[in-house]
């Protein structure tokens, strides 16, 4: 996909998500170690990159995506070259927003399942 677009992986991509979700954790940890004890340092940087890998997956399957009827350009935006946009791909009203909020919260179940797993 072009660079930018929805979905889109590469491994530099995948690495500085890695590197994020390890900075959050530690940030917390350091914040209030109480709070984020260190046996969930692990967890957490886990959850933060399945929640990133997630979004990835749902930006490039079911992310709606319009077509500029003036231009024909791809886009996800409503309006484009000033001018209305029509759907093209993905499901309806499936935005950014959506995959955004849906990731969080696949990001807070993994948190629990990879808690489970780590500390079995």
């Amino acid at each position: 996909v072009p660079p930018g677009s929805s979905g889109g992986v590469t491994g530099a991509g995948l690495a500085g998500s890695l590197a994020g979700a390890v900075l959050v954790a530690a940030l917390g940890r350091w914040a209030d170690p109480a709070a984020l004890p260190a046996a969930m340092l692990l967890p957490v940087a886990l959850a933060g990159f399945s929640g990133g890998l997630f979004d990835s997956v749902l930006g490039a399957t079911l992310q709606e995506r319009r077509r500029c009827e003036a231009c024909g350009k791809i886009t996800e935006k409503t309006l484009h070259c000033g001018r209305g946009t029509v759907p093209a791909a993905g499901l309806p009203g499936l935005n950014n927003d959506t995959v955004n909020l849906l990731c969080t919260a696949f990001g807070a179940v993994a948190a629990g399942i990879w808690m489970y797993f780590i500390n079995l």
